[in-house]
């Protein structure tokens, strides 16, 4: 069961939620890649994950873009696609585990939401990919090129939510001790769980937001600002110019002067 999950998850989530991020199309033999070398890892969900994003963002660099995109823009992409679907992932584990407490573990909702809950994953990651596809993109255009290391910290976003995932999930640490104060309910602390995700969800969007927002301004500023010391060094060219000018004009009015004036006297030699 877990490597058939686990060949589904991967070329799934991994390729399709970037694909529909950056409405680009993907080799369909990429999704066999990782399917096969899914295979093969260890069980060992965190580190699986960071290792195929790792092995993903190579193909696509070197066999996709021919090495000749944006890396950074790259990883920024699947980092962003990464954290929505670990927020959706991390809602809709704590959601099965309320049922878990609330239904009978043996009815047929419980069981089908439980093993079905990878194509739930994917069909709730979708809409928000596309709904906040608009955000992620001003957010990139207003940090490419310039400001590379925040593309770089705000990628490895995900990290802190996907090993929360982990831990909470298949070291069932979120109970033990409970979040919440003993004589709490059950239920209360995993609705504890789901405030902590979608805050920490909200915090990185408010973050990404505000920080792209600041680095906008501080580049528009020193724009305007090397375009004032810009215009300051041209009007002080103009400046000396036209004293120049004024000089020249002088000394030429003043020539002009002692030209008609030996004229006017016959004085020739003079005028030579």
């Amino acid at each position: 069961v877990w490597a058939i999950k686990t060949c589904i998850f991967y070329p799934i989530f991994f390729l399709g939620t970037y694909k529909h991020l950056h409405l680009r199309r993907i080799p369909f033999y990429f999704y066999l890649i990782i399917a096969v070398g899914a295979l093969f890892l260890p069980f060992f969900f965190f580190l699986n994950d960071l290792i195929w994003i790792i092995v993903t963002i190579v193909l696509i660099y070197f066999l996709v873009d021919h090495g000749t995109g944006s890396l950074t823009d790259l990883v920024a992409g699947f980092g962003y696609s990464m954290l929505v679907y670990y927020f959706v992932q991390t809602i809709v584990s704590g959601i099965i585990a309320i049922f878990e407490i609330t239904l009978l573990p043996s009815t047929g909702v419980y069981y089908l939401i439980a093993n079905t809950s990878i194509l739930i994953c994917y069909t709730v990651t979708l809409p928000i990919i596309r709904a906040t596809r608009p955000f992620f993109n001003h957010y990139l255009s207003r940090l490419r090129d310039d400001h590379a290391l925040s593309e770089w910290l705000f990628s490895l976003a995900f990290l802190p939510i996907a090993y929360f995932l982990y831990y909470t999930q298949y070291y069932r640490r979120l109970t033990l001790p409970p979040v919440l104060p003993e004589n709490a309910p059950p239920v209360a602390n995993y609705l504890a769980y789901l405030a902590i995700c979608f805050g920490y969800f909200a915090i990185i969007l408010i973050a990404m937001a505000l920080t792209s927002k600041y680095l906008a301004n501080r580049d528009r500023a020193d724009d305007a600002e090397y375009r004032l010391a810009t215009l300051a060094k041209y009007t002080s060219q103009l400046e000396v110019m036209t004293d120049d000018l004024r000089r020249f004009r002088h000394d030429y009015q003043n020539i002009l002067y002692s030209l008609s004036s030996a004229l006017k006297t016959n004085n020739l030699d003079y005028a030579k």
